[in-house]
């Protein structure tokens, strides 16, 4: 403008000039957001190219040219630049002609309303994609934490006594029912044990019921005991309790044994024999068909492309009879009969079932439970293969080189009991409580922050907002406790959260500031910076809105002023009279 202004005056020199400011909601970009979200193409924005009008203003006085701002955009200012562009090509023309009737009542360009920027709207918290049924399914034939070997034409296949008993009733049945064990020894070295070690084990025999469950707490109690005696006595780590057939009353298995055995998957090797089942099936189970059955227990799914003809699916058919899946032998009757798309409800079905089971088993009974945490203001059971396939943390703490490899007790120190609880429940379940407090739920942002749970963090983040959105529509006074929330957000990588609190106090600066200035001062420098930024309505809009006002009451005055001078020369051409 400073360029091309005095080129046209001095060129056309009566030829009407308005300035037009385009592009106006660039003002409220973030210039960082914009840059990132560009277009190859596109002009990257900076900070100087951001025109406030308070330098615009110093401009047009100058100038002395009419001046107004445009957002394609928005729509705003578009009718203005053209209304006021007609308006000042109509005075021209009336300056430029004698008489003109029609252009007599043409006013000037008129004053344009500041830009008012939008209301910041409260950012949504997206949740964090689900990876519940993912992680069940790393599980098949994954060797860690695993405390049950199906042993099948001299091939062994591992699984985890937890995910069988939650999805098969025949496996909770076998592995958690009681039944008749008799315990041997793998040498006559641990036949002549000391009379302690063997009143130990009797008594805690006694006291438990027999099951395979129970034999493997009974077994694991005396771990170290075992373990020292067979070092003593040079014989093979392996202690055996079996049972037969007859026992066992399976048409899958012919023997079952708890044994003793070496951990290699633990940092601490030599110390650390866990107990574990050994199930035999029998000789006419394919090894195939029982692998799909036990694929089917821990994804929820089968691969059909996987049976090549008639006879393997018989067999399959056959095996799942033997262990009563009866959701297999639907998926395959559907499969003849192409009805593929029902398969995805039964399914679905099967995973609530066993979600709804690990719920009820392991969250609310906590039976099979082998690691214990102590917390701030309580102790809290839970299950190590759980943890270990839900949070990596958990795996590198419970399977790697700590010393919460080797112990069944693990320390937790600034967690509560509470939070916890709710953190067990994401892992086992992938929900959370439908009611928690806002304490409980920062802890649990601050234990998920940890344990590196970007899910169960955004999920407690959703709750928080909820809460917070709940009393503010309540017209309850909630900006003390924003301020605090967005410390601790921001202390735990509460990423969401904190960009929700941030917009709030954003939003009603004004009344924050005038209530808890004190208090929004101890939010740091950068916070500061960002809230002065961001602020709504800005200070140029104020600044503006001020300028506007004044300007607009002058008008009004010289108006008024005008019309009563119009009046005062009326009443007195009225009161002359030439024909008297």
């Amino acid at each position: 403008a400073c360029m091309w202004v005095p080129e046209v005056r001095r060129n056309l020199p009566r030829v009407p000039i308005i300035i037009v400011g385009t592009h106006l909601d660039m003002r409220c970009r973030d210039v960082c957001s914009y840059n990132q979200q560009k277009s190859v193409l596109t002009k990257s924005l900076k900070e100087s190219d951001i025109i406030l009008p308070d330098d615009v203003r110093l401009v047009i006085e100058d100038m002395r040219c009419p001046y107004y701002e445009s957002s394609v955009l928005s729509g705003y200012g578009v009718s203005d630049v053209f209304d006021n562009a007609i308006r000042a090509a109509l005075l021209y023309r009336r300056s430029t002609r004698v008489w003109n009737s029609k252009l007599k009542f043409v006013n000037g360009p008129q004053l344009q309303a500041p830009y008012r920027p939008p209301t910041p709207y409260s950012p949504p918290v997206h949740i964090a994609e689900c990876t519940f049924d993912e992680d069940f399914t790393k599980m098949f034939q994954n060797d860690l934490c695993c405390n049950i070997w199906f042993l099948s034409q001299s091939v062994s296949i591992p699984a985890h006594s937890l995910l069988l008993i939650a999805s098969s009733d025949a496996f909770q049945k076998l592995l958690l029912s009681e039944c008749v064990w008799t315990e041997t020894s793998t040498g006559s070295d641990w036949q002549q044990g000391d009379d302690r070690n063997t009143s130990r084990r009797t008594r805690s025999r006694c006291n438990s019921p027999t099951s395979l469950s129970a034999d493997l707490s009974y077994i694991d109690a005396d771990t170290e005991d075992v373990y020292d005696d067979v070092i003593t006595r040079g014989t093979s780590p392996s202690v055996c309790v079996t049972t037969n057939s007859d026992y066992l009353k399976h048409s899958a298995f012919q023997q079952a044994e708890v044994r003793l055995l070496n951990n290699p998957k633990s940092a601490q090797s030599q110390c650390c024999n866990i107990p574990v089942i050994i199930l035999t099936l029998r000789s006419d189970i394919p090894l195939h068909a029982f692998q799909t059955c036990l694929q089917y227990l821990y994804s929820g799914t089968i691969d059909t492309a996987s049976l090549q003809d008639d006879s393997d699916s018989r067999e399959l058919v056959r095996v799942a009879s033997y262990l009563q899946l009866v959701d297999i032998i639907e998926m395959i009757e559907n499969c003849k009969n192409n009805e593929t798309l029902l398969n995805e409800l039964i399914s679905l079905k099967f995973l609530e079932h066993r979600t709804r089971q690990i719920s009820e088993l392991f969250l609310t009974k906590r039976l099979l439970s082998d690691v214990e945490f102590i917390l701030d203001n309580g102790r809290v059971m839970a299950h190590k293969t759980l943890l270990t396939f839900r949070s990596e943390v958990m795996a590198a703490m419970l399977c790697g080189h700590f010393m919460e490899s080797s112990n069944n007790i693990v320390e937790l120190p600034g967690t509560t009991k509470e939070a916890f609880n709710i953190m067990l429940q994401y892992l086992y379940t992938d929900t959370c409580p439908l009611t928690i407090h806002s304490s409980d739920a920062l802890d649990t942002i601050a234990l998920s922050n940890r344990l590196c749970l970007p899910r169960l963090v955004n999920m407690m983040e959703e709750k928080i907002v909820e809460e917070l959105t709940l009393s503010h529509n309540s017209e309850e006074d909630i900006s003390l406790d924003v301020i605090k929330i967005l410390t601790y957000a921001q202390l735990h990588n509460a990423d969401q959260l904190s960009g929700w609190c941030l917009t709030y106090l954003c939003r009603h600066y004004n009344e924050v500031c005038h209530c808890h200035g004190k208090t929004l001062k101890s939010l740091g420098i950068e916070n500061e910076k960002y809230l002065q930024r961001h602020r709504w309505p800005p200070i140029w809009y104020l600044k503006e809105k001020d300028v506007y006002d004044k300007k607009l009451h002058e008008k009004e005055l010289i108006e008024e002023r005008q019309q009563r001078k119009r009046s005062f020369s009326g009443s007195r051409r009225r009161k002359i009279c030439f024909w008297k």
